[in-house]
């Protein structure tokens, strides 16, 4: 008798499609709200969203990956070159040692990335090690981007090297160093595809201690939403969206249809309450 009524019902739900298209969107919301709260706790969601070194790989205003490849382009997603992976030379002086690290990826995309850092760590170190930085582009063309001195946590923003840019013709570090050799005059540079090292030789004063290096290219698009100008992720502020809004959506329709219910009954009353009475029939 019960599976009998529920046929009934579901025939006649399927003789309105956009009913059933708001029930598998309101169903997916749903799921997704589950989702977020089971998996990202909110406490999580807040020390994740106050920025910081949780976003610090990610670009800046970057758009969705998903859009970008949708009409066919190859705009450079975030590129991380750890030292972990690199090859590292290592030859002993007296008082010290030096550490010659390459750092070298593929870069195969059609536009140039948004800007580039190395972060570089050291840590058990008496006396500050000094390093000097060398790029090499796949056509074997040279940029020394000097030397520093390093401390625990130490970042190198290669992007706002003004004397590089000076010596680049111009071009920001980031576009400069990885646009091809004839690019200048009014047409807009060219990224050079190919094999690219960041050499970074160091002197160490310490017979134990190294130093770690990453190497970060930031792209112009990442993940599924993009991400906004402290480098927060908006896939995550999409995803608690979706709560909250069911949240308030629910709360909004229980609180107008007890509202309804409320006026409606005090109308009947005061509508039965003021009805005169009928008077008797003539005979």
């Amino acid at each position: 008798m019960i599976g009998s009524r529920w046929r009934e019902h579901w025939e006649e739900l399927r003789r309105y499609p956009s009913a059933l298209v708001g029930m598998a969107i309101i169903a997916a919301l749903v799921g997704l709200s589950l989702y977020t709260v089971i998996a990202i706790p909110y406490s999580q969601a807040l020390e994740k969203w106050r920025g910081g070194e949780p976003w610090q790989l990610h670009p800046v205003n970057a758009g969705p990956l998903w859009a970008d490849r949708l009409v066919g382009g190859r705009q450079p997603s975030t590129l991380v070159i750890d030292s972990d992976t690199a090859a590292v030379e290592e030859a002993s002086f007296a008082g010290g040692r030096r550490l010659r690290m390459e750092l070298a990826f593929d870069y195969q995309y059609d536009g140039f990335p948004s800007e580039i850092n190395l972060f570089l760590r050291a840590e058990g170190h008496e006396k500050r090690p000094f390093a000097r930085l060398l790029w090499q582009a796949p056509d074997g063309r040279e940029f020394m981007l000097g030397g520093h001195r390093i401390g625990r946590d130490h970042r190198i923003s290669i992007s706002q090297d003004r004397a590089l840019e000076r010596r680049l013709g111009g071009l920001v570090p980031h576009i400069g160093l990885l646009a091809k050799p004839d690019s200048d005059g009014d047409a807009p540079p060219q990224v050079q595809p190919g094999r690219y090292t960041l050499m970074l030789d160091a002197v160490v004063f310490d017979e134990q201690a190294g130093i770690d290096a990453k190497l970060v290219l930031y792209g112009r698009v990442h993940g599924i939403a993009g991400t906004d100008h402290q480098r927060r992720e908006l896939s995550l502020a999409l995803m608690w969206g979706t709560p909250v809004a069911l949240a308030f959506g629910l709360l909004a329709a229980v609180g107008t249809t007890i509202t309804t219910l409320i006026i409606a009954a005090v109308g009947v009353w005061y509508r039965a309450g003021w009805m005169p009475p009928s008077s008797a029939s003539p005979r």
